[in-house]
């Protein structure tokens, strides 16, 4: 344990240093490696050389391929979208008071929750007007989430951290155009103003206005959906991955092939 700010005692099981133990000896032991994101490369080249490292991101499953389609931006948003935890650094807050500003539908669906936080959340909401809705929903198959994603006018990540966001991934390859917090994790994902929409992290005022905008602008809003859908196939259909995938194993055979010779 160490004594943590203000004197407060903050403790570590034990399984934190095995795991740390382990990730050691196996990532020096291996000759390549493949990292899903910048975050788990950096990681990988603590280990080894660059040059003993492949990029290839996680594939999204084909469920969300197969309703791919052009959104047609509709005259006015009516329905946002967030899926995720509803834990403090979501940043849920910000949903909410966008949700009642501009007195639009907010779903949450959500698969984790900090009940503590959640409290905290209906508390500051009650005694508000809340005719339009806004819904916790327990998470939903994959199915029920294409369906989700595909009735949304818009999917929002406001966390404060990321180090990826998946669920920006599976919109843009449904088509349905995403705003997230301009977090390094979320810019490997989402180009702003191309595949999406990046506000500063915790500014509800550039939140709100990057809403504003997409909301406005058809034409922004469907370059967004069929940069997305390009994008998303490109870089997430599991044939794709698969194929840079096989790639990465035929270059690194041969590399070996060759320096045994």
């Amino acid at each position: 344990h160490y004594s943590g700010q203000y004197g407060k005692r903050k403790w570590f099981h034990l399984s934190f240093y095995r795991d740390e133990i382990l990730e050691k000896i196996i990532n020096s032991k291996m000759k390549y490696g493949i990292a899903v994101s910048p975050h788990c490369e950096k990681d990988l080249l603590r280990f080894m050389d660059k040059n003993r490292v492949y990029r290839i991101d996680n594939p999204i499953s084909e469920v969300f391929f197969k309703q791919s389609a052009i959104k047609i931006k509709p005259k006015r948003f009516k329905r946002i979208l967030y899926i995720g935890s509803i834990i403090r650094r979501k940043r849920i807050d910000l949903l909410i008071k966008l949700s009642l500003e501009k007195s639009i539908k907010l779903e949450l669906i959500h698969h984790f929750q900090d009940n503590n936080y959640l409290q905290e959340l209906k508390k500051n909401m009650s005694g508000i007007n809340n005719s339009n809705g806004i819904f916790f929903t327990k998470a939903v198959g994959q199915s029920g989430l294409v369906k989700k994603i595909k009735e949304a006018d818009v999917l929002i990540l406001p966390s404060d951290y990321e180090s990826f966001g998946m669920v920006l991934a599976e919109s843009m390859a449904v088509g349905t155009p995403v705003i997230a917090t301009d977090l390094e994790g979320i810019k490997y994902v989402v180009e702003n103003m191309k595949t999406g929409l990046l506000f500063e992290k915790g500014n509800f005022s550039d939140l709100l206005n990057k809403f504003d905008l997409l909301e406005r602008d058809p034409n922004l809003y469907e370059f967004i959906s069929e940069n997305a859908i390009s994008e998303a196939f490109k870089r997430w259909h599991p044939k794709n991955i698969s194929l840079k995938t096989i790639e990465v194993y035929k270059r690194t055979i041969s590399t070996d092939r060759k320096s045994v010779v």
